[in-house]
Order: structure tokens, then C-alpha cells, then sequence
């Protein structure tokens, strides 16, 4: 046969051997790949080495490429012996499927998703859902599922595809696993909603069939599926969908889909009695069945979310921490949702602290939220905190350090960002700070990343010159009263006052509705146009919130580095909320400081439970009043630690003395009648916010308050019953600005050693002074820490009893703590240059006796002389900032004694007072000092 003839004719017949071979590869592969048969085996070689065969490879159909990558899709493991093979054959797959039929390109879509190949993958899912009008409701399925898992949402495609009513009509009648895949491929792609629906009819009807894995699969897309307008006519019509589908589960009582129904009911925030069906079915199954880790993880934060029988929760929680401790392995996010999960539950099972830090392992593959979570719990059940110190604190130190060195090069969108970084910083801020764990480099690394973050996002609103392109905010001043006022504009942190009826929102859209009450926001954005204050997620600029019935001063922010910077405060405990308000009953006097567990309870307020979030307050009762009618109520300071709804309120109610006017939490009953002018109105007045360390030099950036118009007519209207409610009446029911809660109970302490007995003159009265402070170790550390190291002192100008010859040194002790943090030298001591007797006894030794006891807490000098007292206080180096009173017995004494100190007495702030001074003027005189209070004491001699 000639040559010109012979070649076409060897090219056909080696092409039809090839196409042969290519053929019986195929066939081979995909009746192992049918029959999940395990290719670890040698056998698997010959169809690999014809894979690798380019001549082959070019051989083959569309239709034969398509199996061929639906077959690598079943068999994952050969995609290793393949190596660099399989991209090549992924692309060449990727090239021919514009020749593909449409079961042939939903195959290859299916196989591409579940090798997790990204490369090549966009033209042929471009080519598959314009097909998708021609494939079988199974090949709809497969194609959606491969776009959702591979997150390729081409939305134009996917809307024509959705409009064909044939593909809709094909999904009417398919399989479960199919009607599966659609709701949750169209959940994840957020698009498709007349096919999610579609398939959701077909689970609701055929939902016997459902197995567990399609079951957790609907429950869990319906519950995320948003917006839920666009896949159903409204809210009941998806949860009757999830209702039929979560009753199958509990007859099932199958781990995973029991896992996805409660968690799906709880992303819904729904609530109602089948809570407890759930709680049973739960705790029956924990009993008889082995649950993975994912539903642990699922189930419990879907009980920890919702509120349910407490003794059905005993009993669920019970069976819970007991499959925990068996599970022998978590994931680092697993694991952190069982932490926190327990925490918001407030159950802690036996053993848990002890196993928690050995399941953690150092919390390695933990990331910045998990830790949080962790680090959150672990504070919330009041556990040990070495296992922050030691374990919690350098893992999330590392994460922190690595964020911020990428925060230049962060892309992330801001939903991520508020998810991911900046609510886990705030988490990690409150849980070391309110567990007192020393954690300082931490805090200023989460601070500088917070704040960090927000500065980017004001750079994003500027012009190109740097400058804001928004208003700056404006109309400082409102129409009246009863319109909010803002009182500090100070870089970005607004003071505002709020009248009562005004909302500080943040949880809702702020447009004014018919009826609603005015929004603090639409105030705010009249005024100016920067994005933090529509920012939902920043809570629209607000720092906390106020009751709608309360009055006072509210936090805000208008730039995003402010808000953080505000928040990290808050977070670490360093912004200072104090109230005054005015409760029924009388409040015994004195510190007290109530920690009850706070439950907030959905569409509604809150209560005291043992079960409830972490809650401090601390309440100082001011003053006793009586009404004209014999009603007894109490002038209440508080401040407030943490933040829960209506926290003051709650509390305060709990211990018997409702506010007055709090019709929510104070029964009839218990309040009794109001005063005058009181009947509509909540006596609670937020009068002073301080944010410590935001002055431009460091100091506390504050604001406050006196008492609102109505508020002191209201006061006035009742009567003191004691000389000490009388001075705090005075104090409030003036338009004087108001003192600090710390100032208050200082005042307070130093208000009842003079008055608390009658009689025995200055020095029995400084005793019992002296008495309450060793009673009380906490009050005396915040006066030590309220200003400079320096020492207490008190001088004592009486001839009679205190003559300097009279003087024994051996009969005084002193104690001395802050006179070794002034770094006096121990021993040195003044004379009397009359007689020469001691005036400063040796610092050296405890002694015995009372003196003994009290050692190292307080200082005291005495001499008839003021030349000495001035010689004692040099050698005491007191700092700046300290206070030293000198009582004297007579008017000419006071004169003699401030002629001789000269200077001293602003350089040391020094003050001479006669022992008989009425206390409200010798506290003023104080506080015409401008120095912080430092109190001052004598030690009683022993005898």
C-alpha cells in the first residue's frame, strides 16, 4: 500500500486503539469508583499509568472526561499518585466542558467540589448552570451543591436558572438528598430562594424520609437562610418547614439531627414548650447514644442559648457534662463552644476545671475567638485564674501580636472583622480585668489593635487630604429639658444628657415611627454624618445604655477610634457609670456590694438567678428621708462594675428597696407612696460617667451632673432623720456639682467618726474613726491609693492631756506603712524645743498591745508646740497631694498654728481645724484643699 495511503490508515487504526484504551480505563475506573472500592491496592496502577498517558487523555469523549473526574471524586486517595497529573487532567477536563452534555458538567461540577479543586473551576461552572434548564432534579442538585462549596456564586447565571420553570418543576419531585442539597446550597449562596423553596416543600411533605444527614442539612440552612422574605412568605411559613422536619428528629432521636434542631430553634431565638421536648429527647439520647463532637459542641450552646425548665435544665446539663468528659477529642473551636456554652449556662460538672486545662493542651490551633470564648468562661465560673495566667494569656498575646503586625494588609469585610478580631479583643479585655488577672502587656497590645482598627475605618470615611468627609457634630444645645443636650464634644467622645422618655437605641432601625418613643440616635445623626453612628454593630455610637424612664449622662462616640477606645475602657473596667436615686425603705449605712448573678429574659427584663451573668454593683445609702404621709425612702449613690439590663434596678429590688417609681421591678406593695411629683417618674439620674486615662494629660475625662429640676423638688419635699442624712439632703438638693462616688463614701467614713459618738470631745471621736478602718482593709487600701505615698497625721493642741513633758515613748506606737513607701528613714524624730521631748516615736518596732495590732497602718505626731509639728513633717518628705489636719482646742490656737506653718500648708496641705468645727464646714475647708482625700487617723495609747 502506498505511503500516502498507509499513514491515514495507521493514524485511524491507532486512534480507534487508543480510543479503545481509553475506554476500558475509563470503564474500569468508574465500576471501582461504583463500588468504593479501596484503590490502595496495586491494581490500581494500570489505570493510573494510562491517566498519565497524554495520547489517551486526548482520546477521550466529553462524556468519558466527565466520569473520569466524577470517578477521582469518589476515589479522593488517587488524587496523590496522580501528583501534578491530576491537574493537568482537571484541566483539560475544565477545556472540553463546553463539549459536555449537562449530566456531564453537573458529574464534573460534583467532582471538582468534592476534591476542593478552585483552579479551572469558574468556566465550567459558568457552562453548568446555563445547562441546568436540561439537567435531572439529581444534577440541579449536584451543580448547586458544588457552587455553594466552593463558594462560586455567579448571580446573573443563577437568577435566569432560577426563573425556568422547569427546573422548578423537576425539583417539586425529587429525592430527599436532592430537596437536601437545594436549601442548603441556596443558604450558603444566598441566592435561589423560588428553588429553596421549592425543595422546602418537598422536605416538609416527604420528611419521614429525610435521614439524618439531610435532616441537619435543611434544619441547619433554614435557619441561616437569609433574607427569609425571599425564600418564604414570612417567618411562620419556614418555621412550620423546620417544625415538621425537628418533629421527625425527636422520634428519630438521632444524634445529629437532635444537634441541628436545637441549634437551629436557637439561632432563631425561638422559644415555647417544645424546649422541654427537646431538653427529653436530648437527655435520652446522650444516655443511649454516642454523640460526635460537632453535636455536642451544637447542643450545647443551643441550651445555653434559650431559656427552659429549670429542673428539666439540671437534669439535660447533667447528661451533658458527663458525655463531655468522655469525649475524647474536641477541635479548638469545638471545644471553646462547650466552654462557653457551660459558662452562659452557669453549670459547672464535676471534674471540669480539673479536665478542661488537659483537653485545651495549651490551647494550641485555638484562634482569637475561641480563646476569648475561653478565656470568657473560665472568668464567668469563677474558676482558678492561673490557668489564664499560664495558658490563656500567652496564646492569646501571640494572636493579638499577629494581628496587629497585619493590620496594614487587613481585607477583611467588617462583619469579619467585628466577629473575628474586635469582639474577642473586648471578651479578652473584661475577662482578665474582672478576674483581677495581672495581664497589662495583653491589654495595651488589644487596645492598640481595637483602636487601630477603628482608625482604619475613619481613614476609609476621609477625603484624600486626610480630613473627614462628614459634618462635625453640631447644635450643641437642645430646645429644653426635655430634649437631649450635649455637654462634651472632646475628640470624637460626646457627653450627652438624656431627659427621660428617650431611647438610647441600638438594637433597632432608628427612624421615627408613629408612636415610638424619640431615639437618642436620630439626635446624633442630625447632627452628624459619620458612619459610626449607623453602624448597627457599633451599637450606633453608644457606649451602654440608660433605661427609657431614667435620666442623665450617656457615652457616645463619633469617629471609630474614639469607640473603641471607649470600649476597651469599659471592657477593663475603667470607665466609672454613678447613679443617684431614691428607693423605698431604709437601706442600712455603709459600703455594700451586691454580686448576684443577673438572668435577662427574652422580650422582657431581667432577673436575679443564680444561673444569671456575672453582675457588681455597689450602693452607698446617703441619706434618710421620711415623707409627709411617715414613708421611710433612701438617698442611694451607686456605681456599677458590669453593665446587665436594668442591673441597679434588678438589684436593688432583690434586697427589698425598689426604686421609686420602677413599676417594673417594685410590686405595689413594696413602694408604697411616692413623693410629691413622683407618680409617673423613675427616681434613677445617671449623674456623673468618668473614662480614666483619656485626658489629654493622662487624667480621667468626666462629666457630671446635679440632680434634675423635678428630680430636687422632689427631695426637697421630704425631711433628713439624722444630722448626717441632713448634710447629704443639702448636698443634693443643691445645683452644686456633685462628688464622686469614691468621694461620697470617703466623706461618708470621715462624716460618721466624727458623729458616730456623742460626746468625749475630738479625740474619742478620732478613735472610733481609727476603729472603722482596721475593721475595714479594702477602704483603707483605696486611701492609701487615692493620691501620693505620704503620711496620716494628726496633731492633738491640747495642754492637759497632751503635754510634751508628759510624753512616755515606750508607752506610743506607731504604725508606718506609708511613711516607709515615703522612704522615711527609720528612727529620725522631731523635739519640743521646750522640754525636748519626743514628737516622732521610733518607727523601728511593732510594741504590743492595741498599737501592736493596729502597726504599720497609720502615723501620729503630737506636740504643744507648732514649730515641732512643722520639724516633724519636713523629715516626713510628704509628698504633694497629701493632707495632714492639726485640731487644736481653741480658735487662737488655730491662728497660732497656720501663722507658724506658713508655706507648709499649701506645699503638704496642711489644715488647722478646731476640734469643735462642725464637720460640713471642716469638709469644705477640705475640699477647698483640691487634693485627694487622704484620711487621717490617731492610734488610742496603750494603757
Amino acid at each position: 500500500m502506498p505511503a500516502r495511503l498507509r499513514r491515514p490508515v495507521e493514524a485511524s487504526l491507532r486512534s480507534n486503539r487508543e480510543a479503545s484504551r481509553a475506554t476500558l480505563a475509563v470503564t474500569r475506573l468508574h465500576q471501582r469508583a461504583k463500588r468504593h472500592e479501596d484503590t490502595s491496592t496495586g491494581s490500581k496502577l494500570g489505570e493510573l499509568k494510562e491517566l498519565r498517558d497524554p495520547d489517551i487523555l486526548a482520546a477521550m469523549t466529553p462524556r468519558q472526561l466527565s466520569l473520569v473526574a466524577w470517578s477521582l471524586g469518589k476515589l479522593r486517595d488517587l488524587g496523590s499518585d496522580l501528583g501534578c497529573a491530576r491537574e493537568d487532567l482537571l484541566s483539560l477536563v475544565a477545556s472540553r466542558a463546553s463539549d459536555m452534555d449537562a449530566q456531564g458538567l453537573s458529574m464534573t461540577m460534583w467532582s471538582f467540589a468534592s476534591l476542593r479543586v478552585q483552579s479551572h473551576v469558574r468556566v465550567v461552572v459558568r457552562h453548568a448552570l446555563a445547562a441546568m434548564s436540561q439537567m435531572s432534579a439529581q444534577g440541579v442538585s449536584n451543580t448547586l451543591w458544588a457552587c455553594a462549596s466552593l463558594r462560586q456564586d455567579q448571580e446573573p447565571l443563577l437568577q435566569l436558572a432560577e426563573a425556568d420553570v422547569s427546573i422548578l418543576s423537576k425539583l417539586s419531585t425529587c429525592f430527599t438528598q436532592a430537596a437536601a442539597n437545594v436549601i442548603w446550597a441556596t443558604a450558603r449562596l444566598s441566592e435561589g430562594w423560588a428553588m429553596q423553596r421549592t425543595a422546602a416543600q418537598v422536605a416538609e411533605a416527604r420528611a419521614p424520609e429525610l435521614r439524618a444527614e439531610e435532616a441537619a442539612a435543611v434544619l441547619w440552612a433554614l435557619a441561616v437562610a437569609a433574607p427569609a422574605k425571599a425564600a418564604f412568605e414570612g417567618r411562620k411559613d419556614r418555621l412550620s418547614v423546620l417544625t415538621v422536619v425537628s418533629e421527625h428528629a425527636l422520634r428519630q432521636l438521632h444524634p445529629k439531627s437532635l444537634a441541628a434542631s436545637a441549634w437551629a430553634f436557637a439561632t432563631l431565638a425561638e422559644t415555647g414548650p417544645f424546649w422541654t421536648r427537646f431538653a427529653a429527647a436530648t437527655s435520652t439520647a446522650l444516655r443511649t447514644r454516642s454523640f460526635s463532637s460537632q453535636e455536642l459542641a451544637h447542643t450545647c450552646w443551643a441550651f445555653a442559648t434559650v431559656v427552659y425548665s429549670q429542673q428539666m435544665a439540671q437534669g439535660l446539663w447533667t447528661d451533658l457534662g458527663d458525655a463531655v468528659l468522655s469525649q475524647p477529642k474536641f477541635s479548638a473551636t469545638e471545644l471553646a463552644a462547650v466552654s462557653w456554652s457551660m459558662a452562659a449556662a452557669r453549670f459547672t460538672c464535676p471534674g471540669w476545671s480539673e479536665q478542661f486545662p488537659e483537653m485545651s493542651r495549651g490551647c494550641k490551633g485555638m484562634n482569637l475567638r475561641a480563646l476569648a470564648s475561653v478565656a470568657w468562661s473560665w472568668t464567668t465560673l469563677t474558676f482558678s485564674v492561673s490557668f489564664l495566667e499560664d495558658t490563656v494569656m500567652p496564646a492569646a498575646s501571640s494572636e493579638v501580636r499577629f494581628h496587629l503586625e497585619q493590620l496594614g494588609s487587613l481585607d477583611w469585610a467588617k462583619a469579619d472583622v467585628h466577629r473575628e478580631l474586635l469582639d474577642p479583643l473586648l471578651q479578652l479585655a473584661w475577662a482578665f480585668s474582672f478576674a483581677k488577672v495581672p495581664a497589662e502587656p495583653l491589654l495595651a497590645l488589644a487596645s492598640s489593635l481595637a483602636v487601630g482598627v477603628g482608625r482604619r475605618w475613619d481613614l476609609a470615611s476621609s477625603k484624600s487630604d486626610g480630613t473627614l468627609s462628614v459634618d462635625a457634630v453640631s447644635s450643641p444645645d437642645g430646645d429644653g429639658e426635655q430634649t437631649p443636650r450635649i455637654l462634651l464634644n472632646d475628640k470624637g467622645i460626646l457627653f450627652l444628657h438624656k431627659p427621660p422618655g428617650w431611647e438610647v437605641d441600638g438594637g433597632r432601625d432608628a427612624t421615627q415611627r408613629p408612636g415610638s418613643h424619640p431615639q437618642l440616635s436620630s439626635f446624633l445623626r442630625e447632627r452628624s454624618l459619620h458612619p459610626v453612628l449607623r453602624d448597627l454593630a457599633c451599637g450606633f455610637g453608644f457606649l451602654g445604655r440608660l433605661d427609657l424612664p431614667s435620666e442623665g449622662i450617656v457615652l457616645a462616640a463619633t469617629t471609630y477610634q474614639a469607640y473603641y477606645a471607649l470600649r476597651m475602657q469599659q471592657e477593663t473596667l475603667a470607665l466609672e457609670r454613678e447613679y443617684i436615686m431614691l428607693c423605698h425603705g431604709q437601706i442600712p449605712w455603709g459600703l455594700k456590694i451586691l454580686r448576684q448573678g443577673i438572668r435577662g429574659i427574652p422580650l422582657s427584663g431581667s432577673i436575679v438567678s443564680t444561673d444569671g451573668l456575672p453582675a457588681e454593683t455597689h450602693i452607698l445609702p446617703c441619706a434618710w428621708l421620711r415623707g409627709d404621709g411617715g414613708e421611710v425612702y433612701t438617698l442611694v449613690a451607686a456605681s456599677i462594675v458590669t453593665g446587665r439590663k436594668h442591673q441597679i434596678r434588678v438589684h436593688l429590688s432583690h434586697q427589698g428597696y425598689p426604686v421609686v417609681g420602677d413599676h417594673r421591678y417594685g410590686s405595689h406593695e413594696s413602694q408604697g407612696a411616692s413623693p410629691p411629683g413622683m407618680s409617673c417618674r423613675q427616681f434613677l439620674f445617671r449623674y456623673r460617667i468618668a473614662v480614666l486615662g483619656l485626658g489629654e494629660n493622662g487624667e480621667a475625662l468626666q462629666m457630671a451632673l446635679p440632680l434634675a429640676p423635678d428630680l430636687r423638688t422632689a427631695l426637697q419635699a421630704l425631711k433628713p432623720l439624722d444630722r448626717a442624712s441632713a448634710s447629704a439632703w443639702q448636698q443634693w438638693t443643691s445645683r452644686a456639682k456633685p462628688l464622686a462616688f469614691r468621694e461620697l463614701e470617703l466623706r461618708q467614713k470621715m462624716h460618721e467618726a466624727f458623729f458616730a459618738l456623742h460626746g468625749g470631745g475630738a479625740r474619742r471621736r478620732l478613735l472610733a474613726l481609727s476603729a472603722s478602718l482596721k475593721s475595714n482593709e479594702a477602704l483603707r487600701k483605696d486611701i492609701l491609693a487615692a493620691g501620693p505615698p505620704g503620711a496620716l497625721a494628726i496633731a492633738q493642741q491640747d495642754p492637759r492631756e497632751w503635754a510634751c513633758s508628759a510624753v512616755q515613748a515606750k508607752r506610743q506606737r506607731w504604725a508606718l506603712e506609708s511613711l516607709q513607701e515615703a522612704k522615711m528613714p527609720s528612727g529620725q524624730m522631731a523635739r519640743c524645743p521646750e522640754c525636748g521631748g519626743k514628737a516622732f516615736v521610733n518607727t523601728g518596732r511593732a510594741g504590743s498591745g492595741r498599737a501592736a495590732r493596729l502597726s504599720k497602718q497609720y502615723a501620729h505626731f503630737k506636740c504643744t508646740e507648732p514649730d515641732a509639728l512643722r520639724e516633724a513633717l519636713g523629715l516626713l518628705k510628704l509628698q504633694g497631694g497629701c493632707l495632714a489636719l492639726v485640731f487644736c482646742n481653741n480658735e487662737a490656737t488655730v491662728e497660732k498654728v497656720a501663722e507658724q506653718l506658713g508655706g507648709h500648708s499649701q506645699d503638704y496641705g496642711i489644715i488647722a481645724l478646731h476640734e469643735q468645727m462642725p464637720w460640713a464646714a471642716a469638709s469644705e475647708r477640705l475640699l477647698d484643699m483640691e487634693r485627694p482625700s487622704v484620711l487621717v487617723a490617731r492610734l488610742e495609747e496603750d494603757q
